[in-house]
């Protein structure tokens, strides 16, 4: 806090010496301080002087407020009146728009210590219908992020669905590729070893018949033999 004002003492930023100076007088005002409250938001008020209007607005307008407030509930009610009284009614912003409801409240109240009932009662009234409006606003724009929060959600969890099908299919496809891949390969190798078998056997077969072949021809030629050596014989 002393920083602050130690700050405002040394600087000539305007905007950023009115904000603390609001900040001040809501922070004696929270305190019971209402004098003090007072105080900082005149400077508040006087420093704004400095700033072009378009760029102060929103800023004057709630120190206004402010002090009719702080006024009111320090026993001074013409002060009050006359600070409501300086609010110009024609918004500028959301924020000025918003705000103005606080009029009609304050200007109740100001209403009813000086007796004029009907006014306190249609100013109470307007306050309600606009507090009542800018609750439903509220609450509209809080449910439409929601909204906005939950169809987000929705549509991540849509890609992370999408995602792990992917991931699935892709897994699925990999298995089946795999599995082909090995049945292929044994498919292969066991025709690979049944036709080494098959020409084993042929082999074996024809070295069979080969050998078969020789003693017939071993035969024959014992034979001949024979037949040649007892023709000699008889000669």
């Amino acid at each position: 806090s002393r920083f602050l004002l130690n700050f405002i003492d040394k600087s000539d930023h305007s905007y950023l010496i009115t904000l603390i100076l609001q900040l001040h007088a809501i922070h004696q005002n929270i305190l019971g301080q209402n004098k003090k409250a007072i105080e900082y938001e005149e400077r508040a008020i006087a420093e704004l002087g400095k700033i072009q209007y378009n760029y102060k607005s929103v800023l004057l307008k709630n120190s206004k407020l402010a002090l009719a407030r702080y006024y009111f509930f320090d026993g001074n009610p013409k002060k009050a009146s006359f600070y409501l009284s300086s609010i110009d009614s024609n918004p500028n912003n959301r924020i000025e728009e918003a705000n103005y409801r606080y009029y009609y409240y304050y200007k109740s109240l100001v209403d009813s210590i000086n007796g004029d009932f009907l006014s306190a009662y249609g100013n109470l009234m307007k306050y309600n219908e606009e507090n009542n409006h800018f609750t439903i606003l509220k609450n509209q724009n809080a449910f439409n992020e929601l909204e906005v929060k939950y169809q987000t959600a929705e549509k991540e969890k849509q890609i992370l669905i999408e995602i792990q099908e992917k991931e699935k299919n892709r897994n699925v496809a990999l298995t089946l590729g795999g599995l082909l891949l090995g049945g292929g390969l044994i498919f292969f190798l066991l025709q690979k070893n049944t036709t080494k078998k098959r020409l084993l056997a042929e082999k074996e077969t024809q070295l069979k018949q080969e050998r078969v072949d020789n003693l017939l021809k071993e035969q024959e030629l014992v034979t001949i033999d024979a037949i040649i050596t007892g023709q000699e014989k008889e000669r």
